[in-house]
């Protein structure tokens, strides 16, 4: 249960943390024209949409990607504790 909850606050964060970077690295992508830098794009963005303009469109991805890592992680314990009590009762039979 704890694990559920740790890996979908985990994955909020870093999302947050990440999706700037993200957004810069698509647009650089999909642009034409002269290639300008990371840190060059980031300030243009920011200076002309401001912080919606690195962050729009952030909620499908929170939400996709909150939820993976929190079933993902439920589910690695869950399989854990499988594993744990087979081998411990493979261990009492011998």
């Amino acid at each position: 249960k704890d694990s559920f909850y740790l890996g979908a606050l985990g994955k909020l964060a870093a999302t947050t943390i990440t999706y700037p970077y993200i957004t810069v690295k698509s647009r650089a992508h999909v642009a034409s024209g002269e290639k300008e830098g990371m840190f060059s794009s980031f300030s243009r963005i920011l200076r002309e949409e401001g912080w919606a303009g690195l962050y729009g469109g952030i909620g499908p991805k929170v939400t996709q990607s909150v939820i993976t890592a929190a079933f993902l992680f439920a589910f690695k314990d869950a399989l854990y504790n499988a594993t744990v009590k087979a081998r411990r009762s493979i261990a009492k039979k011998a």
